[in-house]
């Protein structure tokens, strides 16, 4: 299954800005008189909740930075495969192969 990170975004940007948190028995979310509370039966799903928006803002960042560098590191190895030959042409090659998995 493909990761559609794009609908992952779009979905964090439509939930409600927060803050989250978790009060013992309730996940409050927002503020003031837009906030609401929902009801949870197990205090490890209310923090799961509370923390969910920043942990997903978190783990898009850190996708978003893997991805640059995995990219660098792709065109820095087709860099030196245009000027390799023979067995380090070919360890390249592999290396490339690896890479183009994860992009």
């Amino acid at each position: 299954m493909a990761l559609s990170l794009a609908e992952i975004q779009d979905r964090l940007l439509r939930a409600s800005r927060g803050p989250w948190r978790y009060s013992g028995q309730q996940v409050m979310i927002g503020q003031g008189l837009g906030s609401y509370a929902v009801t949870v039966r197990k205090a490890d799903d209310g923090e799961f909740i509370a923390a969910a928006r920043s942990d997903v803002e978190s783990l898009l960042r850190e996708v978003a930075r893997l991805r640059e560098g995995l990219t660098g590191a792709h065109q820095g190895l087709a860099t030196l495969q245009r000027h390799a030959s023979g067995q380090a042409q070919d360890m390249i090659d592999g290396l490339l192969a690896d890479l183009g998995k994860f992009m």
